[in-house]
Protein backbone atom coordinates (compact mmCIF):
# COMPACT_ATOMS: atom_id res chain seq x y z
CA UNK A 1 0.00 0.00 0.00
CA UNK A 2 2.89 2.33 0.69
CA UNK A 3 4.53 1.86 -2.25
CA UNK A 4 1.25 1.97 -3.84
CA UNK A 5 1.14 5.88 -2.83
CA UNK A 6 5.09 6.37 -3.22
CA UNK A 7 4.52 5.75 -7.04
CA UNK A 8 1.15 7.91 -7.12
CA UNK A 9 3.09 10.51 -5.73
CA UNK A 10 6.13 10.69 -8.10
CA UNK A 11 3.88 10.49 -11.21
CA UNK A 12 2.24 13.16 -10.18
CA UNK A 13 5.59 15.38 -9.69
CA UNK A 14 7.13 14.73 -13.00
CA UNK A 15 4.61 17.41 -15.14
CA UNK A 16 5.72 20.13 -12.34
CA UNK A 17 9.52 19.23 -12.49
CA UNK A 18 9.28 19.46 -16.42
CA UNK A 19 7.55 23.08 -16.56
CA UNK A 20 10.46 23.97 -13.66
CA UNK A 21 13.16 22.27 -16.40
CA UNK A 22 11.39 23.96 -19.96
CA UNK A 23 13.88 26.82 -21.16
CA UNK A 24 12.89 30.18 -20.88
CA UNK A 25 11.86 31.17 -25.00
CA UNK A 26 14.34 32.41 -27.40
CA UNK A 27 14.83 36.42 -28.35
CA UNK A 28 12.86 37.06 -31.06
CA UNK A 29 15.75 36.96 -34.29
CA UNK A 30 16.97 40.27 -35.10
CA UNK A 31 16.05 41.66 -38.77
CA UNK A 32 19.08 40.58 -41.02
CA UNK A 33 20.76 43.59 -43.00
CA UNK A 34 19.03 42.59 -45.84
CA UNK A 35 15.46 43.11 -44.61
CA UNK A 36 16.43 46.55 -43.20
CA UNK A 37 15.61 49.97 -44.54
CA UNK A 38 18.73 50.96 -46.15
CA UNK A 39 19.35 54.77 -45.42
CA UNK A 40 20.32 55.69 -49.31
CA UNK A 41 17.18 54.52 -49.94
CA UNK A 42 14.99 56.91 -47.88
CA UNK A 43 16.48 59.77 -49.05
CA UNK A 44 14.72 61.50 -52.21
CA UNK A 45 16.59 61.33 -54.88
CA UNK A 46 17.79 64.61 -57.27
CA UNK A 47 15.92 64.97 -59.95
CA UNK A 48 17.60 65.68 -63.61
CA UNK A 49 17.77 68.64 -64.58
CA UNK A 50 16.49 69.08 -68.61
CA UNK A 51 19.89 69.96 -70.13
CA UNK A 52 21.27 66.42 -68.66
CA UNK A 53 18.73 64.69 -70.48
CA UNK A 54 19.17 62.97 -73.94
CA UNK A 55 16.59 64.15 -76.83
CA UNK A 56 15.96 64.06 -79.86
CA UNK A 57 14.71 66.61 -82.18
CA UNK A 58 12.95 67.64 -85.80
CA UNK A 59 13.49 71.37 -86.93
CA UNK A 60 12.23 73.40 -89.94
CA UNK A 61 14.32 76.30 -90.56
CA UNK A 62 16.06 78.39 -92.98
CA UNK A 63 19.93 79.36 -93.72
CA UNK A 64 21.23 82.38 -95.61
CA UNK A 65 23.57 82.13 -98.04
CA UNK A 66 25.93 85.87 -98.38
CA UNK A 67 24.99 86.07 -102.47
CA UNK A 68 25.73 89.98 -103.69
CA UNK A 69 24.54 88.78 -107.07
CA UNK A 70 20.78 87.70 -105.89
CA UNK A 71 19.67 87.96 -102.32
CA UNK A 72 16.32 87.77 -100.22
CA UNK A 73 17.48 89.62 -97.78
CA UNK A 74 20.04 91.44 -96.25
CA UNK A 75 22.49 90.40 -99.36
CA UNK A 76 21.28 86.79 -97.90
CA UNK A 77 19.81 84.45 -100.25
CA UNK A 78 18.07 82.15 -98.11
CA UNK A 79 17.42 78.16 -98.36
CA UNK A 80 14.37 76.11 -96.69
CA UNK A 81 14.22 73.09 -95.20
CA UNK A 82 14.65 70.17 -92.33
CA UNK A 83 17.09 69.30 -89.65
CA UNK A 84 16.77 66.35 -87.30
CA UNK A 85 19.59 66.31 -84.53
CA UNK A 86 20.07 64.90 -80.99
CA UNK A 87 20.99 66.21 -78.02
CA UNK A 88 23.76 64.40 -75.97
CA UNK A 89 24.30 65.76 -72.29
CA UNK A 90 28.40 65.37 -71.20
CA UNK A 91 27.69 67.72 -67.44
CA UNK A 92 24.76 69.23 -66.05
CA UNK A 93 25.32 71.91 -68.17
CA UNK A 94 27.64 71.52 -71.34
CA UNK A 95 26.18 69.05 -74.34
CA UNK A 96 26.93 67.85 -77.64
CA UNK A 97 24.38 68.95 -80.47
CA UNK A 98 24.80 66.77 -83.60
CA UNK A 99 22.55 67.17 -86.35
CA UNK A 100 22.00 66.49 -90.00
CA UNK A 101 19.97 68.61 -92.64
CA UNK A 102 18.70 69.36 -96.20
CA UNK A 103 17.55 72.69 -97.70
CA UNK A 104 16.95 73.90 -100.90
CA UNK A 105 15.79 76.89 -102.92
CA UNK A 106 13.83 76.66 -106.23
CA UNK A 107 14.01 79.23 -109.01
CA UNK A 108 12.23 79.28 -112.35
CA UNK A 109 12.66 82.17 -115.20
CA UNK A 110 10.81 80.93 -117.99
CA UNK A 111 11.53 77.46 -119.74
CA UNK A 112 14.61 76.81 -117.15
CA UNK A 113 14.22 75.53 -113.61
CA UNK A 114 16.97 75.56 -111.05
CA UNK A 115 16.75 73.64 -107.91
CA UNK A 116 19.82 74.56 -105.39
CA UNK A 117 20.50 71.78 -103.02
CA UNK A 118 22.18 71.62 -99.44
CA UNK A 119 23.12 68.60 -97.02
CA UNK A 120 24.73 69.31 -94.21
CA UNK A 121 26.05 67.57 -91.21
CA UNK A 122 26.85 69.27 -88.16
CA UNK A 123 28.33 69.20 -84.48
CA UNK A 124 27.48 71.62 -81.85
CA UNK A 125 29.07 71.94 -78.23
CA UNK A 126 26.90 74.19 -76.50
CA UNK A 127 26.49 75.74 -72.41
CA UNK A 128 23.68 75.91 -70.57
CA UNK A 129 23.34 79.84 -68.88
CA UNK A 130 20.41 79.76 -67.71
CA UNK A 131 18.13 76.89 -66.52
CA UNK A 132 14.68 77.71 -64.95
CA UNK A 133 11.64 75.94 -64.62
CA UNK A 134 10.74 74.98 -67.77
CA UNK A 135 12.91 77.42 -69.71
CA UNK A 136 16.56 76.64 -71.02
CA UNK A 137 18.89 79.08 -72.67
CA UNK A 138 22.31 78.10 -73.91
CA UNK A 139 24.46 78.94 -76.70
CA UNK A 140 28.27 77.55 -77.95
CA UNK A 141 29.51 76.74 -81.29
CA UNK A 142 28.64 75.46 -84.23
CA UNK A 143 30.52 73.73 -86.71
CA UNK A 144 29.00 72.14 -90.15
CA UNK A 145 30.08 70.71 -93.03
CA UNK A 146 27.97 71.53 -96.61
CA UNK A 147 27.35 69.06 -99.51
CA UNK A 148 25.99 71.76 -102.36
CA UNK A 149 24.49 70.81 -105.71
CA UNK A 150 22.05 72.59 -108.45
CA UNK A 151 19.96 70.73 -110.36
CA UNK A 152 18.95 72.46 -113.70
CA UNK A 153 15.75 72.19 -115.93
CA UNK A 154 15.19 72.78 -119.38
CA UNK A 155 11.56 71.62 -120.44
CA UNK A 156 12.16 67.99 -120.75
CA UNK A 157 15.77 67.80 -119.96
CA UNK A 158 17.67 68.17 -116.70
CA UNK A 159 21.02 67.68 -115.27
CA UNK A 160 22.82 68.28 -111.63
CA UNK A 161 25.83 70.65 -111.61
CA UNK A 162 29.18 69.76 -110.07
CA UNK A 163 28.43 69.32 -105.96
CA UNK A 164 31.20 70.72 -103.84
CA UNK A 165 31.69 70.67 -99.96
CA UNK A 166 32.01 73.95 -98.32
CA UNK A 167 33.13 74.06 -94.43
CA UNK A 168 31.56 76.86 -91.84
CA UNK A 169 32.12 77.18 -88.17
CA UNK A 170 30.47 80.29 -85.90
CA UNK A 171 28.42 80.62 -82.60
CA UNK A 172 25.19 79.45 -82.13
CA UNK A 173 22.49 80.18 -79.07
CA UNK A 174 19.05 78.66 -78.64
CA UNK A 175 15.72 79.09 -76.23
CA UNK A 176 14.25 75.82 -75.21
CA UNK A 177 10.65 76.24 -73.56
CA UNK A 178 8.97 73.27 -71.77
CA UNK A 179 5.65 72.32 -73.54
CA UNK A 180 5.13 68.70 -71.86
CA UNK A 181 7.31 66.55 -69.19
CA UNK A 182 8.94 64.79 -72.28
CA UNK A 183 8.95 67.59 -74.89
CA UNK A 184 10.75 70.89 -75.10
CA UNK A 185 9.72 73.88 -77.88
CA UNK A 186 13.29 74.78 -79.56
CA UNK A 187 14.28 78.11 -80.72
CA UNK A 188 17.83 78.27 -82.74
CA UNK A 189 20.04 80.78 -84.18
CA UNK A 190 23.35 80.84 -85.74
CA UNK A 191 26.07 82.65 -87.71
CA UNK A 192 28.70 81.48 -88.73
CA UNK A 193 31.97 82.04 -91.87
CA UNK A 194 32.94 79.90 -94.18
CA UNK A 195 36.74 79.85 -93.99
CA UNK A 196 37.87 77.87 -96.81
CA UNK A 197 35.36 79.71 -99.19
CA UNK A 198 36.07 83.62 -99.26
CA UNK A 199 34.71 84.14 -95.48
CA UNK A 200 31.03 83.97 -96.88
CA UNK A 201 28.81 85.18 -94.00
CA UNK A 202 26.03 82.10 -93.15
CA UNK A 203 23.08 82.65 -90.88
CA UNK A 204 20.66 80.24 -89.67
CA UNK A 205 17.62 79.78 -88.07
CA UNK A 206 15.59 76.47 -87.11
CA UNK A 207 12.16 76.24 -85.10
CA UNK A 208 11.41 72.95 -83.72
CA UNK A 209 10.68 70.12 -81.01
CA UNK A 210 12.94 68.14 -79.24
CA UNK A 211 11.92 64.64 -77.34
CA UNK A 212 13.26 63.56 -74.43
CA UNK A 213 14.71 59.90 -74.36
CA UNK A 214 14.41 58.03 -71.15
Amino acid sequence: MIQAITLLIFLAAIPAQAKLRTPPPLLPERESASTLPQPGLLRTQKKASRSELSAIGFEIGSIGVKNTSSGDIIGLQLLYGLRANLIYPLTPRLFLKPSLGYFLKPQREGDVSITQNLIEAGLGFQYALVMKNGFLWHAGLSQRVDYLFSRIEVRESSANTPALFRYRAGTSTGLRFKISPKSDLTFDLEAGVTPFDNFRIQTGFSSGIIFFID
